[in-house]
């Protein structure tokens, strides 16, 4: 977690065991005037109910037996050359995309890593007059519930990430391919709504609820999993609100 506090009980949602979801998906819809320049209301439509629950929560930070392989997540110490910055902008964010192919590349010792999301969050209140998920500087609310690829998906994200000569490269028996989320504070300390993750040897696989996620004309079947940002209970009432940068990367090595 990114925090400097040691041992915390925030409420975390989880999504609720509804007779419905054994018939229909849990689904989040998002659209984006960027896709849809005609649209008047940028509201995000879900049919997911949520329960929150008090969670132990402990930091990270020292903890030699937290490695990515073990436990599915680690901390990396990394001072970034362009994020935070004063502006974030285009110029800025594109830079970060490769400041983070480059990490990526030596951490894994990489054959091919590609950037291919940035996203933006603060926990603020949406603005959903300006709405606009579509947009690469639309800063999102810090997420209550998390979603992502799923086992199904991946294969076709592959597809969609590489060229033609990289698939025909790297579909070569003996290459691993792991699609490798970051995530990294903007403020020097996160003290509201900071990033936890559940060990994978606390995790049943049947847990994990398959779900849809809609933006504009695309449809992607996610899974809800086991990360995501909680309230912090020891943060003082005058805590800036956090801010942070995430970014998904493809990561191709030799097996």
């Amino acid at each position: 977690m990114a925090s400097t506090t040691s041992n915390i009980s925030p409420h975390i949602n989880f999504i609720a065991d509804l007779p419905k979801y054994k018939v229909e998906k849990p689904f989040t819809s998002h659209q984006s005037l960027t896709a849809n320049p005609d649209l008047k209301e940028q509201k995000a439509t879900d049919n997911v109910k949520l329960l929150s629950q008090s969670v132990n929560v402990s930091g990270m930070r020292g903890n030699e037996n937290i490695t990515l392989d073990r436990s599915g997540f680690c901390y990396i110490e990394h001072k970034s050359k362009y994020l935070p910055s004063s502006v974030i902008s285009l110029d800025s964010t594109s830079l970060y995309r490769k400041e983070t192919e480059e990490l990526l590349a030596s951490y894994f010792n990489a054959e091919l890593t590609f950037c291919y999301d940035v996203k933006l969050r603060k926990n603020s209140p949406g603005d959903y007059e300006t709405y606009d998920p579509g947009h690469p500087l639309f800063v999102e609310q810090a997420a209550a519930f998390a979603h992502d690829v799923s086992p199904d998906t991946a294969p076709g994200e592959l597809k969609r990430l590489m060229n033609e000569d990289q698939l025909k490269t790297y579909s070569q028996p003996g290459y691993r391919f792991r699609l490798i989320n970051t995530w990294k504070c903007l403020l020097p300390k996160c003290e509201d709504r900071p990033m936890a993750f559940c060990d994978y040897g606390s995790v049943n696989m049947h847990d994990l609820l398959a779900a849809d996620r809609v933006r504009s004309a695309t449809r992607r079947k996610e899974i809800f999993c086991p990360h995501t940002s909680v309230d912090n209970p020891s943060a003082p009432t005058d805590a800036p609100s956090r801010e942070s940068v995430e970014t998904r990367t493809l990561v191709i090595t030799k097996m």
